[in-house]
């Protein structure tokens, strides 16, 4: 990620099929200023991401598919306040039976889709009404 840093006025990053082949993926405050889209694809072995605060300020969607080794959601997700979609899909049992208990992380997101892999489907979306309270709702859908 340090040799794309330079890259100030990138919108769109897809990392995908191993490009990547570090365990942990780093955006470090100040990263990707611009970045309005991240998507992250079939890094067998990337376990986790973190991303400090004042990284990704204007990054609005970001998917994450098939990312078999990764443990958690994003480790500092609840700092990208502009987020509208976060997609996680195709991922293993053990990580959304984890990580759909804990939807406090990404209570700011309006639009949220957390899918196993050859499985189930998880779907959280909210808006929020006119006293700025959120409205959630949970569909299951069993494929």
């Amino acid at each position: 990620m340090q040799s794309l840093k330079c890259l100030q006025h990138l919108l769109f990053l897809s990392l995908q099929n191993d490009t990547y082949e570090g365990l942990h993926l780093h955006v470090e405050a100040g990263g990707f200023q611009k970045l309005k889209e991240l998507h992250v694809r079939d890094l067998n072995e990337l376990q986790d991401i973190i991303i400090d605060k004042g990284a990704l300020p204007s990054l609005k969607k970001m998917s994450l598919f098939e990312l078999f080794s990764l443990k958690h959601i994003p480790t500092g997700i609840k700092h990208l306040e502009k987020l509208e979609a976060l997609r996680i899909l195709d991922m293993k049992v053990e990580f959304v039976e984890h990580n759909s208990t804990e939807d406090w992380i990404m209570e700011h997101v309006p639009l949220l889709k957390l899918k196993q892999w050859m499985g189930m489907l998880f779907e959280t979306q909210g808006s929020r009404n006119q006293a700025g309270r959120k409205r959630c709702w949970l569909q299951l859908q069993v494929q």
